[in-house]
């Protein structure tokens, strides 16, 4: 079992093979999930993929983000810069990514992202057959569900997440961060809403989705034996000295006797409390941190010397900080002086400390260096007569040298300062130089200063067509694919023409069927399994009787469990001329023999033209539109999707998924006055906003969509709830646009 580590940047990445990692894994600057990490340039690539070759570690790079119509061009170009020198493996989510990485660059590996959401050896057994050789679990499996499915043959290896920070909502479903702010946490964008405060109807206010930190350092051995590939540890915003740490704790509990680990060492290395996450169990008291009082290594009691405070600890870390209970008052590295065996706490505070506890935390967040959007850093050294260069860009770095032209006499040379003031601010090519540190004071010849300057303006120009991948040449082949897919037009449509119910929701339909008389589907979601023994029942009710056309709907997502009750009750039924929504790829595999016609749900989220081409090769037959979409999106799907696509005009959004038990409470407010409230679905909970979404304004435009849907199931009084939409008597303050009012970051 390999020990994967994560990097944020090229320190990280040294050091995490200093502590013993087999493999790493880090982004670059495009189209990966971890976007405020400083990410790795193309130069940085190179720089550890040929260290990485040389000392055989293996490398796998993340561009395991929804990838946008307008950012497929982009995408190819960093495929085209990275086949030469490709990584170990890909890690990916978009359904576009695979299309183009099984048509046209066979050569990559492909490991599929736990945000892609696999949780049962159906979905593993698809995930083979598309061409992935491994894939991330979700983090919500326990270990009897590991257990079975890597028993089972003809599936990718698995990696499971082993350590670190852990999502309150179901791996790549979580919907809440674009929901509040536009920023998609699907993008690499996600504000973590699951840390903020919240207020239940009881007037309780804390951080009720906030998780406890994951390790499984105990449990290593247990994993290994089933089979476990890759134990993979979280962090790739966590700081160079961290994940060092983090991987020579994990590789010596690996390699050697892991029973002289001591966990409680653990606790220095999270400001939360640490669990087993869903290893062996998903009740909320194991999995959501409420006392971060709980963390850090214990150092001792605080002694006052005259007017300083002081512990009695030698050899304390650099990269440590000390945490005071119970004051709550943390000194960090700068406030920390070592003298003679002790360690002073030298920050002015206003309160007693004597006798107070100390705790030891690690400084794990990583200080990111921040250039903007179409801007340089530039870094002058002087040594041997040459001037150093180093110029960096948000996605890119560049080093030169300038031989430093001889100074005659001192009075005809000037300091470099005089370079700063005059590129320092300035634009160049149209980008601005933001930023100049000077390593070392040095003198240069007056005539010379112009030189200089062009020569940095030229490498500017240089990193600027770099960065917008302008020695990249499309392949023809490539480009071809991306203009010639034929957009479906078929079943155009712009009235409400769909409707979701629930199975109880069926003798109120039939009562006011009249109301639905221009409903041409019916989708029925069913939740509990057993009512498939009802299935003729319903295809008689709403094709014969009601004379519609009949949609089944399944759950968003399929446990073991639900995969294995599934087949039960399902495998022997005869599913011939029905029309199935999947949002899991198990149920892919279940269905794909069968003679039904699959439509992809809107957490398969296709948000390209090559994703929904991957989907109709698949054998899909209509592609939904993503929840989180906005304007631009839609505009640029509609007009390239080769399948006909469906429209959420009206439902309450999932914005959590989660499997956490025993919550709280059922209702929360946040800060700015929004309302959640929670449902339970057969295997998971629902977190929804009070407001539902209304498409009202969108569908008035001329967009290629083929199904208009207006989900009713998990409303009170579905028949109110339509009349109101049919007569639009929805105020605006009753419902929210989604992205339809902002923009999709």
């Amino acid at each position: 079992m390999e020990i994967l580590a994560p990097a944020g940047n090229l320190e990280t990445f040294y050091k995490a093979v200093q502590g013993g990692a087999d493999a790493v894994y880090f982004g670059l600057k495009f189209f990966n999930a971890r976007k405020p990490a400083l990410n790795f340039s193309f130069e940085d690539y190179r720089e550890a993929y040929f260290f990485a070759k040389e000392n055989k570690i293996r490398i796998y790079l993340t561009l395991n983000i929804d990838i946008k119509e307008a950012e497929l061009i982009l995408l190819v170009k960093v495929l085209e810069k990275l086949k030469n020198i490709p990584p170990n493996a890909l890690i990916v989510k978009d359904l576009g990514l695979i299309y183009l990485l099984r048509k046209f660059y066979p050569n990559f590996e492909i490991h599929l992202s736990t945000q892609f959401g696999i949780s049962n050896h159906l979905a593993l057994k698809e995930a083979l057959k598309m061409g992935v050789t491994r894939v991330v679990l979700s983090r919500e499996l326990n270990f009897e569900e590991l257990k079975r499915i890597s028993k089972e043959k003809d599936i990718p290896e698995l990696e499971v997440f082993g350590h670190g920070s852990m999502c309150f909502s179901f791996s790549g479903k979580c919907l809440l961060s674009s929901w509040i702010g536009g920023r998609s946490a699907n993008r690499g964008m996600c504000l973590a809403p699951c840390r903020l405060k919240y207020q239940t109807k009881a007037d309780q206010k804390s951080s009720f989705f906030s998780m406890k930190d994951l390790s499984l350092l105990e449990d290593l051995e247990k994993l290994e034996r089933l089979g476990i590939s890759s134990l993979k540890i979280e962090g790739r915003l966590k700081s160079a000295s961290y994940v060092y740490e983090v991987c020579k704790l994990y590789k010596q509990a690996l390699v050697g006797d892991s029973a002289k680990v001591n966990p409680q060492i653990l606790k220095k290395f999270s400001g939360r409390e640490i669990s087993k996450g869903f290893l062996y169990g998903s009740q909320k008291e194991d999995l959501i941190s409420q006392d971060t009082s709980k963390t850090g290594v214990y150092l001792g009691k605080i002694k006052q010397e005259g007017n300083r405070y002081f512990l009695e600890k030698d050899n304390f870390p650099q990269s440590s900080i000390v945490k005071v209970l119970p004051q709550k008052i943390i000194f960090y590295p700068e406030n920390l002086h070592r003298e003679k065996g002790k360690l002073f706490l030298d920050k002015k505070v206003d309160l007693d400390l004597t006798g107070s506890a100390a705790y030891e935390l690690f400084m794990a967040n990583e200080k990111k260096e921040v250039i903007s959007d179409k801007a340089v850093h530039l870094k002058l050294s002087f040594a041997d007569n040459t001037i150093g260069v180093e110029i960096k860009t948000n996605t890119d770095r560049r080093k030169f040298e300038i031989s430093n032209k001889k100074i005659v006499k001192e009075k005809r040379a000037v300091s470099i300062t005089t370079i700063v003031d005059k590129l320092e601010n300035k634009f160049y090519y149209g980008w601005l130089v933001e930023k100049i540190t000077i390593e070392n004071d040095f003198l240069i010849a007056k005539s010379f200063v112009k030189n200089v300057i062009s020569e940095i303006s030229k490498a500017i120009n240089q990193l600027k067509k770099s960065f917008m991948l302008e020695d990249i040449t499309l392949p023809r082949e490539i480009k071809a694919c991306l203009e010639n897919i034929e957009a479906c037009t078929k079943g155009r449509n712009s009235l409400i023409n769909s409707i979701v119910i629930s199975q109880n929701q069926l003798t109120e339909i039939a009562q006011n069927l009249s109301l639905f008389k221009e409903i041409k589907f019916i989708n029925l979601r069913i939740e509990d399994f057993k009512n498939l023994k009802n299935l003729a029942k319903f295809r008689q009710i709403i094709t014969h009787d009601f004379k519609k056309k009949m949609i089944l709907s399944f759950p968003y997502v399929f446990f073991e469990d639900d995969i294995n009750e599934f087949q039960k009750y399902a495998s022997e039924l005869d599913f011939s001329n029905l029309i199935i929504e999947v949002n899991d790829l198990g149920l892919v595999n279940f269905f794909k023999d069968k003679k039904v016609d699959l439509v992809a749900g809107s957490f398969f989220n296709s948000f390209n033209s090559l994703g929904i081409n991957f989907l109709k090769e698949l054998g899909f037959k209509k592609n939904h539109l993503p929840l989180e979409f906005d304007y631009e999106n839609l505009d640029k799907i509609c007009l390239k999707s080769p399948l006909p696509l469906r429209f959420l005009y009206y439902g309450r959004i999932p914005l959590f998924l989660t499997r956490v038990k025993n919550l709280s409470s059922d209702e929360y407010k946040d800060n700015l006055n929004n309302f959640f409230y929670l449902q339970k679905s057969s295997n998971l909970y629902y977190f929804l906003s009070d407001k539902p979404f209304l498409g009202a304004k969108i569908i008035e435009k001329d967009f290629n969509i083929s199904e208009v849907i207006v989900d009713l199931s998990l409303e009170k009084d579905p028949v109110a709830t339509f009349l109101k939409i049919s007569q639009n008597q929805f105020e605006e303050n009753e419902y929210s646009t989604f992205n339809y009012g902002k923009k999709l970051k």
